[in-house]
């Protein structure tokens, strides 16, 4: 029986309790708990047999020692498995929570990780570590880990299909590319006469018909002032009243977060916006331009999914910008799913670039995308709209969507200019390399909603959640 690993965290926790009912006696299912309300639900559900993280992780605090044979071996085993991709400081640079902690400190926390992911794994082989994406030191070791002792460590995203309902990918946590897509991809390269192209044909046509935001229905971001400030006053008192509650080693991304008052910086930049006169405007008419959507930050895209290598946005813009054809904008959006988060010295510092325009945040990429000569995106949607409305694509990381050759992957910011300009008189037809691709994405398609991160978006998606647990279970059941 092939065994499955949840790390039961968040809202995730609801979501893997109820997947585990469905897939009792088909699969040795193993409760990775990362905290004590995760207990809780666990146990309040008949899950008794589970791996009380916290409680082992404050064990190796007050007893692992960083020694240069435990660091040593950590980075090694991080460059191995990332492909060279990141080191031990690396990684550890790309965990936000760290930044609370002094190097001594992070190397501790790094080393208990490691020892209790490797305790873990080398206790029972794991076929599928489920989780969200790389984002922090914990996950993204314990991804490394799984895959070393050759398992998979998957992240479910939602994204469109052609039938209705919902639909997500699995991915690779830590790379962002689909096995299943690249296996279909490969295989339809040498079969072509057996790809539905009227399926694709269909899929690709209401694709472009359609310009509203990505699950704009379930995931709204607050935009009230006053709402604003009460949730800044009770972070405030939460602070005071519970500034004990969470340790900055045992429990460092829970510190960071308490200290972190998300709703006092939106209103500061609000405020600063303001003071700053950043203005956002819509796309003009008649103006050539290329697109870049920023990424939320800090999270896995620019952390982890980019290699650390573009955590500072700001600076990756202004050489995109740097790099187009004279007479060229860039026309540059931030998230739809968030507000006011960024600081106004980011959007001022971009508004001193002459060829480079603030978009509203509120204009669906789509409808940006349709008439922009090319798109580039670290590891986001908006490369994949790009590439289904027939768009030049630059990616600066691979990803589900860098299968094609239509997505040209930049490897060096220095190589875009090259890239980009032999690419100003290349235009995409519909073919039957891109039908390629479109089908194995449609195949590669499991049915379920999956979009666990906040409660709230689960009862606005309106779905029965026995019902959707039962079809996403049949599709995990399947990589088995």
């Amino acid at each position: 029986m092939k065994s499955i690993l949840f790390f039961d965290r968040c809202n995730l926790t609801d979501f893997y309790i109820l997947l585990t009912k469905e897939l009792r006696g088909k699969a040795n299912i193993i409760h990775v708990a990362y905290s004590s309300s995760d207990i809780k639900l666990l146990e309040a559900a008949g899950i008794v047999d589970y791996i009380d993280y916290h409680k082992q992780l404050s064990n190796l605090i007050d007893t692992v020692k960083p020694t240069k044979e435990l660091v040593d071996e950590i980075d090694r085993v991080i460059i191995e498995q990332s492909k060279d991709q990141f080191s031990l400081n690396a990684s550890i640079q790309n965990d936000r929570g760290y930044s609370v902690l002094n190097y001594q400190e992070a190397l501790l926390l790094a080393c208990c990780h490691y020892t209790l992911w490797k305790e873990i794994f080398s206790k029972q082989h794991i076929d599928i570590m489920y989780h969200e994406l790389a984002s922090q030191f914990m996950t993204h070791i314990a991804g490394l880990l799984c895959k070393r002792q050759g398992g998979e460590f998957i992240y479910q995203t939602q994204l469109t299909g052609d039938e209705p309902g919902y639909h997500y990918l699995n991915l690779d946590g830590e790379t962002f590319r689909c096995k299943e897509l690249e296996g279909y991809y490969n295989y339809y390269k040498e079969h072509p006469d057996e790809i539905d192209i009227d399926r694709c044909k269909n899929f690709v046509e209401k694709f472009r018909s359609e310009y509203k935001v990505a699950f704009g229905n379930i995931i709204k971001p607050s935009t009230n002032k006053r709402s604003l400030l009460m949730d800044s006053i009770k972070s405030k008192l939460s602070l005071v009243v519970h500034a004990k509650r969470f340790d900055r080693l045992k429990d460092n991304i829970d510190y960071w977060i308490q200290r972190n008052n998300r709703a006092a910086n939106k209103l500061h930049n609000l405020n600063q916006y303001k003071k700053k006169q950043i203005q956002f405007s819509s796309p003009i008419k008649g103006e050539r331009y290329f697109y870049y959507s920023f990424h939320l930050e800090p999270e896995a895209v620019v952390l982890y999914l980019g290699g650390g290598l573009y955590v500072n946005q700001v600076k990756l813009i202004e050489n995109i910008a740097a790099s187009l054809p004279a007479g060229y904008y860039l026309y540059v959006k931030d998230h739809p799913h968030e507000f006011a988060y960024r600081d106004a010295e980011d959007y001022a510092r971009l508004l001193k670039v002459p060829n480079i325009r603030l978009i509203d945040q509120c204009i669906p990429g789509k409808s940006i995308i349709k008439d922009a000569v090319g798109v580039l995106s670290i590891v986001g949607t908006a490369g994949f709209e790009g590439l289904m409305l027939g768009k030049q694509v630059y990616g600066f990381s691979c990803s589900y969507y860098t299968a094609t050759p239509r997505v040209n992957y930049v490897e060096n910011i220095r190589d875009l200019r090259h890239l980009v300009y032999s690419n100003m008189n290349k235009s995409y037809t519909d073919d039957i390399e891109f039908y390629t691709y479109v089908y194995s994405y449609l195949k590669s398609l499991h049915s379920g909603f999956v979009t666990y991160f906040g409660r709230d978006r689960v009862v606005k998606s309106g779905i029965n959640e026995d019902d959707n647990a039962k079809i996403v279970a049949e599709g995990i059941l399947s990589l088995l």
